[in-house]
C-alpha cells in the first residue's frame, strides 16, 4: 500500500511521503491564495475540496491539510479561522454553520512515546450531519460523528459522538439539553427586518440624512445594520449616546421624512419568504407578525408583495408600550390568536427576538439573515437555527 492509501485506510502512515508532501503543498498554495485575495474566491476552495454543494461560503483565514478529503453539502457556512485537518475524510451535511475559529481534527498520533517519536500518524474520519451548528472556538476530535440538528456550544471540546437534536457544551462536551423537533405548531409569528425582509437601504438613508442635520458624524452602513431590530429611538441613542427625549423625537421626524417614502419600493423580501408563508398558510398554520417596525409600514410592504392576506394579525412597534425584548407584542399576538403558548413558534434574527420569546414562554427559531451570528443564540432557549428561510421551511417539514 502507498502511504496515501494507508492514510485513508486509517492505518499508521508516514506524512513525509513525497506524494503526501506534494498534496499538502498544493493545498497550502491554494489556501494562501484564498486567504489573501479580496473579495474571497470560493472557486479556489471548490476546486480543492472533494465535494461542495450550493450556497458554499467560507470566510478567511481558512486552513486545511489536504482539502481533497473534505466533503460538504448545500448551504455550508464557516466563519473566519476555521481549521480542518483532513488526514481522514471529513464529511459535513447540508445547512451546517460554523462559528469563528472552529477546528475539526481528523488526525491522531500513537500513544506509545517511542513509536510517536518515530514520526507516524493516523487519521480517523469525522462526520457531521445536516443542520448542525458549531459555536465559535469549538473543537471536534478524531473519529467523532455529530447527529442532525445538533448544536455545539462555543468553546466545546467534542471527543465522543453526539446524538441528533441535542445541545452539547463544555470541555469535555456533554449533553446540556434536548431539542424538540417535528412539532406541529398552530401559530408561527415572525419578526420582519432581517427575518423576512431587508429594508437596509431605507434605514441607512434615514440615519445618514438625520445625523449630520443633528450635528452627529454620518454613521457607517455596518454600524447602522447592527442596530436593525432595535426600536428606532433606542438605535439612535445606542449610536450617539444622546438620550434627550426632545432630540430623540427630532431624530425620528428627520428619519421618517426620508425613510417613509422609500419603504415600499426599497424594502425587499428575502429568498424563500413567499414560499414559506404560503406553505405555512396552506397547512393551516396561523401567521402573525411581531416587529418593532411601524404597523402601517408593515401593512404596506406585505400588501405590495401580495402576502398580507396570509397573516391573521400584525403587531407593530407603535402598538406596544415597551419594545422587544419585552414580550408585550408576543403576548398580545398570542392572546388575539387564541392559541396556547405551547403551540406557538416565534422566528427572528436577533437576541432581542430570542429573549422576547423566552420571556413570553414560546419556542424560538433563529434565522441568520441579519448581522447576528449563530454563536449568539445558545445563550437563549431555541428549537432551531436556520441559515436561511429555505432551511426553516425544510425543518418545519413543509
Amino acid at each position: 500500500m502507498t502511504e496515501r492509501e494507508k492514510m485513508l485506510a486509517g492505518q499508521l502512515f508516514w506524512a513525509g511521503d513525497p506524494e503526501l508532501t506534494r498534496l499538502r503543498e498544493h493545498a497550502r498554495q491554494i489556501v494562501r491564495r484564498f486567504n489573501t485575495q479580496e473579495p474571497e474566491n470560493m472557486d479556489l476552495l471548490r476546486g480543492l475540496f472533494g465535494r461542495t454543494g450550493s450556497g458554499f461560503i467560507v470566510r478567511p483565514e481558512f486552513h486545511c491539510d489536504y482539502g481533497c478529503n473534505i466533503s460538504v453539502g448545500d448551504h455550508f457556512y464557516a466563519n473566519s479561522g476555521c481549521t480542518i485537518l483532513d488526514v481522514a475524510p471529513v464529511t459535513i451535511g447540508d445547512s451546517c454553520l460554523m462559528g469563528p475559529n472552529v477546528s475539526l481534527y481528523a488526525v491522531g498520533y500513537p500513544l506509545n512515546a517511542a513509536l510517536r517519536a518515530a514520526g507516524p500518524e493516523y487519521g480517523t474520519p469525522i462526520t457531521i450531519g445536516n443542520r448542525v451548528c458549531l459555536g465559535g472556538g469549538s473543537i471536534v476530535c478524531p473519529g467523532v460523528t455529530i447527529g442532525d440538528q445538533a448544536v455545539i456550544a462555543a468553546g466545546s471540546v467534542v471527543t465522543k459522538d453526539v446524538p441528533a437534536n441535542v445541545v452539547v457544551g463544555g470541555n469535555l462536551a456533554r449533553i446540556l439539553r434536548e431539542l424538540r423537533t417535528e412539532k406541529q405548531y398552530k401559530a408561527v409569528l415572525f419578526d420582519f427586518d432581517y427575518t423576512l425582509g431587508d429594508a437596509t437601504e431605507v434605514i441607512v438613508a434615514g440615519f445618514q440624512h438625520a445625523f449630520p442635520i443633528m450635528g452627529h458624524p454620518v454613521p457607517e452602513r455596518e454600524s447602522i445594520r447592527r442596530m436593525v431590530g432595535y426600536h428606532l429611538l433606542d438605535a439612535y441613542t445606542l449610536l450617539t449616546g444622546d438620550n434627550d427625549p426632545a432630540r430623540r423625537m427630532q431624530f425620528q421626524g428627520l428619519f421618517r421624512a426620508v425613510a417613509h417614502p422609500m419603504q415600499v419600493e426599497h424594502t425587499l423580501l428575502f429568498p424563500g419568504t413567499v414560499d414559506l408563508l404560503k406553505a405555512l398558510h396552506a397547512s393551516g398554520v396561523r401567521l402573525g407578525m411581531v416587529s418593532t417596525k411601524n404597523a402601517g409600514v408593515l401593512e404596506a410592504v406585505l400588501t405590495h408583495y401580495g402576502v398580507r392576506s396570509l397573516f391573521s394579525l400584525i403587531v407593530g412597534g407603535d402598538m406596544v408600550a415597551i419594545p422587544k425584548p419585552d414580550p408585550q407584542g408576543l403576548n398580545d399576538a398570542i392572546a388575539a390568536l387564541g392559541v396556547d403558548k405551547a403551540d406557538v413558534l416565534y422566528c427572528g434574527d436577533t437576541v432581542l427576538d430570542a429573549e422576547a420569546a423566552q420571556r413570553a414562554g414560546v419556542d424560538f427559531a433563529a434565522v441568520l439573515n441579519g448581522t447576528t451570528t449563530a454563536d449568539a443564540f445558545p445563550a437563549f432557549p431555541f428549537v432551531h437555527i436556520a441559515p436561511d428561510l429555505h432551511d426553516l421551511q425544510v425543518w418545519l417539514r413543509l
